[in-house]
């Protein structure tokens, strides 16, 4: 279980994300999305936190309040 949540910012971009989960020093991270978050505002993004963290060998748990995501 990820003991360190990673808070994503609103305005953050899929490739600043993908940075820091490289940086992660974790297998099991939870990304925590505000409201209105631009990550969680499309499907292909999801699409890329399954595929990113899986090649850098980390399991991604998304948590956000935001209903439509």
């Amino acid at each position: 279980m990820a003991t360190n949540p990673i808070y994503v910012e609103t305005e953050e971009e899929i490739p600043e994300l993908v940075e820091r989960l490289r940086r992660y020093h974790g297998e099991d991270t939870m990304l925590v999305l505000p409201m209105r978050s631009r990550i969680g505002q499309s499907r292909f993004n999801f699409q890329l936190l399954r595929n990113y963290p899986a090649r850098l060998g980390k399991r991604v748990t998304v948590v956000c309040d935001d209903p439509a995501v």
